[in-house]
């Protein structure tokens, strides 16, 4: 037994209290931060470039001073080698990032695609009618159930939310 029996009941209290307070800590101030866009992934960019050219300077430089074809070449022979060797695939890199899109064509597509919907949607911008008359056929008439048809088909008619038309 304890000099105070009341001991046991506090320290539960008091380990019921902390694991609340530590739940609480966690789930309000140790959150992930939200994600937020980008133009691109900058700085990486200029990373990815270096340790791509590196990595041709690294293999070109194994290619000819390792590699036992070159043996028979003198020093200086293979060291023209490395050089346009190397100055090829650098070449080749650039030619690859200059002929390849940065943005693949249904990206773009889904870019212009959005933008048009916010214009629309949120910015409320006017459709251009750029006078073209609509001409509506009697196959695109909605039948008003008495026998004939009621008029042009509507949204709202099609999804029961609309007022129905009064013809």
């Amino acid at each position: 037994c304890t000099a105070l029996p009341l001991a046991t009941f506090l320290s539960l209290v008091n380990n019921w209290a902390r694991v609340k307070f530590y739940t609480y800590k966690l789930f309000h101030f140790y959150q992930r931060p939200p994600p937020q866009g980008a133009q691109d992934i900058g700085t990486w960019m200029a990373i990815f470039q270096f340790i791509a050219t590196a990595a041709v300077v690294t293999n070109g430089a194994l290619v000819c001073f390792t590699m036992d074809v070159l043996w028979d070449f003198k020093l200086t022979t293979r060291i023209w080698f490395f050089m346009a060797f190397q100055w090829v695939l650098i070449g080749i890199q650039f030619l690859a990032a200059e002929i390849i899109d940065d943005v693949p064509s249904e990206v773009e597509i889904q870019r212009e695609r959005n933008t048009f919907i916010n214009l629309k949607v949120v910015e409320k911008v006017a459709d251009e009618d750029y006078g073209v008359e609509v001409v509506v056929d009697e196959d695109d008439l909605v039948d008003s159930g008495e026998g004939g048809a009621s008029g042009p088909m509507h949204l709202g008619n099609i999804c029961g939310c609309g007022k129905k038309n009064p013809n």
